[in-house]
């Protein structure tokens, strides 16, 4: 989804995998073992007629053997690690082809050995044509094998312990021959290539060696480690709040047996696919602030003030959480924003309500009424923010003030949101950060939804007055393990916020999916078979079926409205061979708590990046040639779906500034920015003809109308 990351095609290739590893040979090769991921990936051919009349070519296996040795130079050997019939289907196109995952002995791996059963060519025409096992059609695959062999003659190293893939690649152009006298000829030996089977270190996408298994609530640890025993698994990061745990596993499991174990587990509510959600890009793009007109929002900042008693465009009573990389809550623009947490105010404290909202802001604690318990001016920036409040120690007192999931030793002190990927109460994350790249995504994001309008700083935000819980979340480096995020939605709904702005997510697709006009080196998931896929799906919408997001009769209590923005690769959400996380599963179980927004470069088309597809995408607005604010203080250009996504949460939130009585109802919420939506956008998919036409547009003055 993140438009411009520059994922290697290993990464796109780790995402083919997920959730369709097959079981381990039956034949256990001795010594130490490591995982080997097989793969074929298969181009088309071009421009001989012969070729390009061939559909597929299907490969009835009957076993598999590979040639190892303990050291690069050293003494070779056989290891049959498969005796299983396989099927292998090489279609005329570009795709990944998962094989299976197997067994086999740490050290280097020479050659890969697929024996046939039979082999037979399909024809576009329907025509059917096998060929022989002994004989010129395929030379020496019966006696030695269709070998696989490195593209460099440097063997593969597998090391104990840790999965290892390889990649076939069968361009068909080269691998195959045709002509008169023979027929259609495959060649004995095709070359192979090693691939990262996971993302980098804290990078977005799947991993294949791990799993996130949610437990049901009262699941204590020791429970979770007795159960992860059973296979040798064991647990990489523990959740904040909930039950969530993303678990390592042993090359000895798949992650497709690894499905079964867990949810056959009475104390297992559901299981997911380990991801790391990407952070949509927002890529540099010069621009000014023209899509405050496309989005209605001059005639609504003027309505909402109108209806204020204060003579604010928005309320500070509304609270919108961000996860992401967290906010810099000192910024001039955003400090008199960021919320405080009512409940963690000492009681000790005694604090004047001064402009009688109900909530205590930072701007009570401005004024003079207040004087006597306001914290100094820490950082000496000249105004009271939250690091002022995290520095004073009558405020950060060190106690769980609130302590909301009764356990007074998580969660102390969070004044003003929490960081919830290092676990502590600066929501920060960096400061530094001068434009909207991995770190400094957050604070722009959050600049969209609330910056303080006509303050002669900055940028105006959609909601000049509202209250943001900024939540670090992130890596750093550009990703949201989905634990973490599970972790950060779950004190969202704790805390009673009304609104979650989340730019962020990833995909995973079946064989089925059309991606024909998506970026498939950002977040395609290409070429998973379908039973497979439609397991993984099915396991992971039971994992959000859990308190807070619904009660013990499978009642949906959540007050939150999530509003994700779509993703930046151009796919078709409505594609039912499209899953993307977590919003589809959370969508599933929420329903209309639940929004997606999509990117438009003007009142009447889409951005090109922009994922689609009504009605899985239900409201467009503009995420094009924004400027933000950075978390050093300066501005950035900004575009992305990254940016429609806090429009609307940020219109939500002037919604309810004046519509109180849609707190507490985010279907409503929803309901009211998608019926007051114009139409008139058309779906234009990069490099596609129109897909869509007068899909809804926001029309932020006519939500907040009386």
């Amino acid at each position: 989804m993140c438009r411009g990351m520059n994922r290697s095609c290993s990464l796109v290739v780790a995402l083919c995998l997920v959730m369709t590893v097959t079981g381990c040979g039956s034949d256990d090769p001795p010594g130490p073992l490591g995982a080997l991921v097989f793969v074929i990936r298969t181009s088309p051919a071009t421009s001989d007629p012969d070729l390009t009349a061939i559909d597929r070519i299907v490969i009835h296996t009957r076993s598999v053997e590979v040639i190892v040795s303990d050291t690069p130079t050293g003494s070779e050997s056989k290891v049959t690690i498969d005796g299983r019939e396989r099927t292998i289907e090489l279609r005329n196109a570009s795709r990944d082809v998962l094989v299976a995952q197997y067994q086999v002995p740490a050290g280097f791996l020479h050659q890969i050995r697929v024996f046939p059963k039979d082999v037979t060519i399909i024809l576009k025409s329907g025509e059917v044509i096998a060929l022989p096992l002994h004989g010129p059609q395929l030379p020496s695959w019966d006696q030695s094998g269709w070998k696989v062999v490195p593209v460099d003659d440097a063997p593969w190293s597998i090391a104990a312990n840790e999965i290892t893939g390889v990649r076939a690649l069968f361009e068909l152009d080269r691998e195959v021959l045709h002509n008169n006298g023979v027929g259609y000829k495959l060649l004995p030996t095709v070359k192979g290539e090693q691939f990262a089977v996971n993302p980098p270190p804290g990078e977005p996408g799947v991993f294949l060696a791990q799993i996130t298994v949610v437990f049901r609530p009262g699941t204590s640890r020791s429970q979770v480690d007795a159960i992860n025993a059973g296979i040798g698994a064991s647990v990489l990061i523990a959740p904040i709040l909930g039950t969530a745990y993303r678990l390592k596993l042993p090359p000895t499991m798949s992650v497709q047996d690894a499905f079964p174990f867990y949810t056959g587990k009475p104390e297992v509510q559901g299981v997911l696919p380990a991801v790391n959600y990407a952070l949509n890009d927002l890529s540099p793009n010069e621009g000014t602030q023209a899509n405050h007109t496309t989005a209605n929002l001059p005639a609504a900042w003027q309505t909402v003030q109108d209806a204020s008693t204060l003579g604010l465009v928005g309320s500070h009573t509304v609270r919108v959480g961000i996860i992401d990389t967290g906010a810099n809550i000192a910024n001039p623009d955003l400090a008199g924003n960021i919320a405080i947490n009512q409940g963690e105010i000492p009681a000790g404290l005694t604090v004047v309500d001064t402009d009688g909202d109900g909530v205590i802001s930072f701007a009570d604690l401005s004024d003079p009424a207040n004087a006597a318990v306001r914290p100094a001016d820490a950082n000496m920036n000249g105004i009271v923010d939250g690091v002022d409040l995290l520095s004073d120690n009558r405020w950060a007192n060190g106690v769980d003030d609130d302590d909301f999931d009764n356990d007074p030793t998580t969660l102390i002190d969070d004044l003003v949101g929490w960081d919830f990927f290092n676990n502590n109460n600066d929501p920060r994350g960096t400061t530094t950060a001068t434009d909207c790249g991995p770190t400094g995504h957050g604070n722009c994001t959050a600049s969209l939804v609330g910056a303080i309008g006509n303050n002669g700083t900055g940028i105006a935000g959609t909601a000049w007055a509202v209250s943001i819980v900024p939540i670090q979340a992130s890596t750093g480096i550009g990703a949201v393990p989905d634990v973490t995020f599970l972790s950060a939605a779950m004190y969202l709904e704790a805390l009673g916020v009304d609104i979650a702005s989340i730019s962020q997510g990833w995909h995973i697709a079946s064989e089925n999916a059309n991606l024909s006009c998506a970026s498939k080196k950002t977040q395609s998931t290409n070429d998973v078979p379908q039973a497979d896929f439609d397991n993984g799906v099915t396991a992971g919408r039971n994992a959000f079926r859990v308190p807070p997001f619904v009660d013990g009769m499978g009642n949906v209590t959540s007050r939150v409205l999530y509003v994700f923005s779509a993703g930046n690769s151009s796919m078709n959400l409505a594609d039912p061979n499209i899953i993307a996380v977590p919003k589809d599963l959370m969508q599933d179980v929420l329903g209309r708590n639940v929004l997606t927004v999509g990117s438009v470069d003007n009142t009447t088309t889409s951005s090109g990046f922009s994922d689609y597809g009504a009605p899985v995408v239900e409201l467009w607005a503009p995420g094009n040639a924004w400027t933000a604010v950075t978390a050093a203080g300066g501005t950035s250009d900004c575009t992305g779906t990254s940016c429609a996504c806090p429009v609307v949460a940020g219109t939500a939130a002037l919604v309810l500034a004046t519509h109180p009585a849609l707190v507490g109802n985010p279907a409503g919420l929803h309901d009211r920015l998608t019926s007051t939506a114009a139409a008139g956008v058309d779906v234009r998919p990069g490099g596609c003809s129109s897909r869509e036409s007068n899909q809804p547009l926001l029309d932020a003055n006519a939500a907040v109308q009386p």
